[in-house]
C-alpha cells in the first residue's frame, strides 16, 4: 500500500502542471454549469433559458471570431525565440479577433432587432445583443491571451488565467450584478480589463524591438482549417436550441441547451486527454510505428470505457432532477425524449477523445467534413419527420435529428481513427 501511495505522488509530482492544466480547465465547466442554478434562482427560469441559448450563441461566434488564432499563437510563439517575430505574433493574434469582434458589436448595436430574431429566436430579446456581443469581444481577448501565455512555454500561468479568467470571473460578476444582461456586461468589462493588463505585462517583460510586419499567410491558414470544424460544431450544437426559440417555446429551448451542456460536461474530459496524446500520435505515425499507435488507441480505448461510460450514466441519472430544479418542471421534454439526446454524450466523448488524432493523420478538414455530414443529418432527419410526420411534432423531430447527427459524428470519428490505425498496423 505504501509502495503505492509513493507511486501516485511521485507521478503527481512529476505530472503537477498537467493535472492543474486539466483541473483548470474543469473548475471552468463546473463553474459555469453552477451558473445555471444561481441565475435561475437570481433571475427565474426564462431568463435561464434565455441564458443557455446566449451561451450557445457566443459559443457559436467565437470560432467564427477567432479564426484558429490561439491554436496558431501557441504553435508558431511556441516555436521560436527571435523576440521580434514574438512580438509580431502576438499583435497579429490579438488585432485579427479583436477588429472582427468590434466589427461584429458595432453591427449589434446598429441592428440589435435583426440580430435577436436571427440569432435568439425573438426581436424581444434585443437588449441583449450588445452585452452579447461586448462578451464575445472580451472573451476573444481573454482566450488568446490564455493561448499567448502557453505559446510562452509559461504553463502554470496560462491555466492560473484561465481560472481567473472562467472561474472566479463569472462567479464575481454574476455576485455583482442585478440583472443577466447586466451580468454580462460586468462579466465582458472584467474580462477585457484583466486581458488587458495581462497583455500589457508580457508585451513589457520584452525588450524594445520592433515586430516582424511579414509571414503571416501560413499564420492564418493553420489556424482557419481548425477554425472550421469549431464553428460547424457550435453551430450545431446551437441549431436545436434555436429552432425552439424561434417557435416562442423558450423554456423547452432551456431544456435542449441544458441538454447540450450536460452532454458536453459529461464529454469533455476526453478532450485534454486527446490533446496530450496528440505529439505521441504524431510521432508514431511518422515513425510508421504501429505497435506504439495500438498503446495509444487501447489507452484511449480504456479511458473512454472508464469515463466516457459513468459520465453518461450519472448525467442520465441527474438529468431529470436537475432539470426539475432549474426550470421547475422536469417532465416537460419527457424521460424518453431527454434520455434520448443524453446518449449523445456517448459519441460527443469519441469526437472530443480522437478530434486531434484526425488533425495530426489526415488534417483539421477531415473533422470539419465528418461534422457537415452531422449536419446535413440533422437537417435530413428533422425536415423529412416534419413533413413525412407531422409538422406540429417539433419537439421530436429536434430530438430525433439531433441524436441521429451526434451518433452520425461519432461513428465517423472512430471509423477514420480506426482507418488510420490500420494503416500502420
Amino acid at each position: 500500500m505504501r509502495n503505492y501511495y509513493l507511486k501516485v505522488m511521485n507521478l503527481v509530482k512529476e505530472y503537477w502542471i498537467y493535472i492543474f492544466a486539466v483541473a483548470s480547465e474543469a473548475s471552468a465547466l463546473l463553474v459555469n454549469f453552477s451558473l445555471f442554478a444561481l441565475i435561475q434562482h437570481h433571475y427565474g427560469p426564462e431568463q435561464l433559458s434565455l441564458y443557455m441559448i446566449i451561451r450557445r450563441t457566443i459559443s457559436m461566434f467565437l470560432p467564427a471570431v477567432m479564426l484558429g488564432v490561439q491554436i496558431s499563437l501557441i504553435k508558431h510563439i511556441g516555436a521560436i525565440t527571435d523576440q521580434r517575430k514574438i512580438i509580431s505574433y502576438i499583435w497579429f493574434g490579438i488585432t485579427l479577433p479583436l477588429t472582427l469582434a468590434l466589427a461584429m458589436l458595432m453591427t449589434g448595436a446598429a441592428a440589435p432587432d435583426l440580430l435577436s430574431r436571427i440569432f435568439l429566436g425573438n426581436q424581444k430579446y434585443s437588449a441583449y445583443m450588445v452585452p452579447l456581443l461586448f462578451l464575445v469581444l472580451s472573451t476573444a481577448l481573454a482566450q488568446a491571451v490564455v493561448a499567448i501565455s502557453k505559446g510562452l512555454h509559461r504553463i502554470f500561468l496560462a491555466s492560473l488565467i484561465y481560472v481567473i479568467f472562467f472561474s472566479l470571473g463569472p462567479l464575481c460578476a454574476y455576485f455583482l450584478s442585478s440583472s443577466l444582461s447586466g451580468f454580462l456586461s460586468v462579466y465582458a468589462f472584467m474580462l477585457l480589463t484583466g486581458g488587458i493588463a495581462i497583455l500589457l505585462h508580457f508585451m513589457t517583460s520584452f525588450e524594445n524591438k520592433a515586430p516582424v510586419l511579414k509571414g503571416h499567410v501560413e499564420f492564418i491558414t493553420f489556424g482557419i482549417k481548425g477554425a472550421g470544424s469549431d464553428f460547424l460544431m457550435m453551430f450545431l450544437l446551437w441549431l436545436p436550441p434555436y429552432i425552439m426559440a424561434s417557435t416562442n417555446a423558450i423554456t423547452m429551448s432551456g431544456y435542449f441547451s441544458l441538454i447540450m451542456s450536460l452532454v458536453l460536461v459529461s464529454a469533455s474530459p476526453l478532450s485534454p486527454i486527446g490533446s496530450a496524446m496528440m505529439p505521441k500520435v504524431a510521432r508514431a505515425l511518422q515513425t510508421n510505428s504501429g505497435a506504439e499507435l495500438r498503446t495509444l488507441f487501447t489507452k484511449l480505448a480504456k479511458l473512454f470505457l472508464l469515463i466516457a461510460i459513468p459520465a453518461f450514466l450519472a448525467s442520465l441519472m441527474l438529468f431529470g432532477t436537475v432539470a426539475k430544479y432549474l426550470l421547475h418542471d422536469g417532465l416537460a421534454l419527457g424521460n424518453r425524449a431527454a434520455a434520448m439526446m443524453l446518449t449523445t454524450s456517448v459519441p460527443v466523448s469519441a469526437y472530443f477523445g480522437l478530434r486531434n488524432v484526425l488533425d495530426v493523420g489526415y488534417s483539421p478538414l477531415r473533422n470539419f467534413y465528418n461534422i457537415f455530414i452531422a449536419l446535413a443529418v440533422f437537417l435530413s432527419c428533422f425536415f423529412s419527420l416534419l413533413f413525412f410526420i407531422s409538422p406540429v411534432l417539433i419537439r421530436i423531430a429536434n430530438v430525433v435529428a439531433f441524436t441521429a447527427a451526434m451518433w452520425t459524428l461519432g461513428v465517423l470519428t472512430v471509423y477514420y481513427s480506426y482507418v488510420l490505425y490500420r494503416r500502420t498496423a
